[in-house]
């Protein structure tokens, strides 16, 4: 047996599957980049003024990304000294009138579908202008795991109607309360592209409330600070900002464990690669494609 089937194997053994964690790796990069500070969260950092980030109204203004724009990136496992590739997911931004359709598609390589089959697909419509969620889609199929989620989020009742169910026609519905500014799984990613950096010291840590499986989720994240020459695999060195969110220790994350996460120091603010230790090596997400970005950019790959 090669060694790819070994690792993959061995991952299963240990309750971890493989691709699942794949895509949702490939999601976290959008949960962990969320920076648009809820006032939900009054305990955050004292020092740091969150309407310098987002307004009491949770909007922002776009200045990083435009419509057209696409990122893919390669998921990897990485077990001792071994890579293994084992799917992709890509983001797109995609005009609709006064909004913008946000979609991730999220799928396994072919090679490893002997073992689970992935194509997971997020969805999700924002304000052109505020960048806030209007509605969202989730499209589930992993293995023999089906799923459909639709939400929609109604700001000034405070509401979010969900639809959750196995297959569109077969769902139950549901209201969640929330207070002041959320986020969807998408909305996160693009609205924390256009925070200000500069104003950000190492060691600053940061609350979101993020709305997930019909559950309100506190994610917090520090802000490591800027680093020079960060090597991405089989891409090459670019200057980044580099930032870490909280893990819970338990089945998947040790205790002590870090996950970090790279973004392009420019105008852009691109992630460039997600890093993260689980309890059998570690996993990582790796930009490999950017096509219409909006500012210039020293990614190779770019348009």
């Amino acid at each position: 047996m090669g060694n790819a089937k070994k690792a993959l194997l061995m991952s299963r053994q240990f309750g971890l599957n493989l691709p699942s964690w794949s895509m949702l790796l490939g999601v976290l990069i959008m949960v962990t980049l969320s920076f648009s500070i809820s006032p939900s969260h009054p305990e955050m950092q004292p020092g740091v003024d969150r309407l310098s980030f987002v307004s009491e109204e949770c909007s922002i203004d776009n200045r990083a990304f435009q419509p057209g724009e696409i990122l893919t990136y390669r998921i990897y496992y990485n077990w001792n000294f071994l890579w293994l590739s084992a799917g992709e997911v890509s983001f797109s931004v995609i005009p609709d009138g006064e909004s913008l359709k946000l979609v991730a598609d999220g799928r396994t390589y072919k090679v490893h579908e002997w073992l689970f089959k992935v194509r997971d697909k997020f969805e999700c419509e924002i304000d052109a202008k505020s960048l806030r969620p209007i509605s969202s889609t989730k499209m589930i199929q992993e293995g023999k795991y089906r799923l459909f989620e639709k939400n929609h989020y109604n700001f000034g009742a405070q509401q979010a109607i969900s639809e959750r169910g196995k297959t569109r026609t077969e769902t139950e519905k549901d209201t969640i309360e929330f207070e002041g500014c959320v986020q969807d799984l998408l909305s996160v990613l693009y609205v924390a592209r256009n925070l200000n950096y500069q104003s950000m010291n190492p060691g600053d840590a940061f609350d979101v409330s993020l709305f997930m499986d019909r559950e309100l989720y506190p994610v917090s994240v520090k802000f490591l600070g800027k680093e020079t020459g960060v090597k991405i695999r089989k891409q090459g060195k670019y200057d980044a900002i580099c930032l870490s969110p909280e893990t819970q220790s338990g089945r998947v994350f040790k205790d002590g464990d870090q996950m970090k996460i790279w973004v392009t120091d420019d105008e852009n603010f691109v992630p460039l690669m997600v890093e993260s230790p689980i309890s059998v090596g570690s996993i990582k997400a790796v930009l490999i494609g950017a096509k219409n970005l909006r500012h210039s950019t020293s990614l190779t790959f770019s348009d």
